[in-house]
């Protein structure tokens, strides 16, 4: 249709409009003859309606625009200052609204002349948020100081509200909801579409922070921008480890956003692979030669006689120790393995196969402090009360890769968090795009 709709509401100024309107118009007769609508959505709050009826406004509407499309909306507003109420109250006639405009491909222009600061403020923000696609603000002359109406696409407060929400959601971690309410806002929309860089770096981010390494990697090593402020680190041939540490580093963000029960659940699950992980690179033949894993499958499966062929000792330590613990169930090693043979493998082959007894009492004493994590962890699935959590956990987490590290050979800083420098370049191009 392409035809032009003007919103607004009915102020106290226009209700004062005489016949005498040619020589001193009201605001809502100034934007009619300047915008030059096929439609007008008009709202009258409470407190106009009798008024509304006997003022010369609907005479005055008619003289200038005889075929102007007019809907009224008596809006039961009791209190044009509550901008809540008022908000609450124009938002299905606004989702209407919009869709007219939008689905006509016509033109809106919302009055930001008439009525109360407030309501003039909660139009704004229709406009803002898109709430209004496909529509400006209106201003009215102001005799004092301009004699001409005014149009405006807002993108300064476009620009202020685009801003701090996602500095916002930057704070939070929340990447994915920046790149939701990038495919969700037209404006934001817009502005993302003008920079490549971001868009990537955003989605480097969202896959590392959901674990999807593979994926982040990928957008690593294409991404000139990324390639020089990021490493792919590779210890490990099946990247184990590298998961680990992947991992670790979303676990201050998590405590930072108070999501503690989602911290509990990674560090228990990062301390029972690093077990394995040991396990698997200290014995001589690794976790095959005692144990058996089904096909697509990353639970091991003990055998009793792969363990007496390979490590006689290690089966005699381990009848050992499960005595020594008092265990209630009898030690069976033919079946999956659990953490608590896991662990006491974990200790044979710190014992017996690191040259280095200072590193090995190191592995042991981190693992063992975060034996409580799988308490809480496992009460997780019983309880909706936030988790009990102990900032200890991260210390003897953090000690337990490094040493790891040593046994590698390799350095990784884990104080420097890779997600401070992602939100540190996203700020820095959230500011170039709708800043600078």
């Amino acid at each position: 249709m392409n035809e032009r709709v003007l919103i607004s509401f009915l102020g106290g100024h226009d209700l004062n409009c005489d016949e005498n309107f040619e020589q001193n118009p009201c605001p809502l007769i100034q934007m009619i003859n300047n915008v030059k609508p096929k439609h007008l959505y008009l709202f009258i709050t409470y407190e106009y309606m009798e008024r509304y009826k006997n003022s010369f406004i609907q005479n005055n509407i008619n003289k200038i625009a005889p075929d102007l499309k007019i809907n009224e909306i008596f809006i039961d507003i009791i209190n044009p200052t509550d901008t809540n109420e008022i908000n609450s109250k124009i938002s299905p006639y606004i989702k209407d609204i919009n869709n007219f405009i939008v689905l006509n491909k016509n033109q809106g222009f919302v009055n930001l002349t008439s009525g109360t600061p407030q309501i003039i403020s909660v139009l704004t923000l229709n406009i803002i948020i898109d709430k209004l696609q496909k529509t400006h603000g209106a201003y009215a002359p102001n005799p004092k100081f301009d004699s001409k109406y005014r149009v405006e696409n807002l993108n300064f407060f476009k620009n202020s509200f685009g801003y701090e929400t996602i500095k916002t959601l930057i704070e939070n971690y929340d990447y994915s909801g920046i790149i939701s309410l990038s495919q969700k806002d037209n404006y934001i929309k817009s502005k993302f579409q003008m920079d490549k860089d971001i868009n990537e770096i955003l989605e480097f981010a969202h896959n590392k922070f959901i674990s999807d390494f593979k994926k982040a990697n990928e957008i690593l090593e294409n991404n000139a921008l990324l390639k020089e402020k990021f490493e792919i680190v590779k210890i490990d041939e099946n990247n184990t480890f590298n998961y680990c540490i992947e991992r670790f580093f979303t676990i201050n963000p998590l405590i930072k956003t108070n999501q503690l029960a989602q911290a509990v659940i990674w560090i228990a699950i990062i301390r029972e692979t690093l077990i394995n992980y040991i396990n698997n690179i200290l014995l001589p033949n690794g976790m095959e030669s005692i144990a058996g894993k089904e096909e697509d499958s990353s639970v091991y499966y003990l055998n009793e006689e792969k363990i007496k062929n390979n490590y006689d000792d290690l089966y005699e330590f381990l009848m050992k120790e499960w005595d020594k613990n008092k265990c209630k169930n009898t030690l069976d090693l033919n079946r999956e393995l659990n953490q608590a043979v896991a662990k006491l493998i974990f200790k044979y082959s710190c014992e017996n196969f690191i040259e280095d007894k200072n590193i090995s009492r190191k592995l042991q004493s981190s693992m063992f402090g975060l034996e409580e994590v799988v308490k809480v962890r496992n009460n997780l699935a019983h309880t909706i009360c936030p988790p009990k959590f102990n900032k200890n956990w991260i210390n003897h987490l953090k000690n337990l890769i490094n040493n790891i590290l040593i046994l590698n050979r390799c350095e990784i800083n884990l104080n420097e968090n890779p997600y401070d420098r992602i939100n540190n370049l996203l700020q820095e191009k959230i500011s170039e795009i709708f800043v600078n």
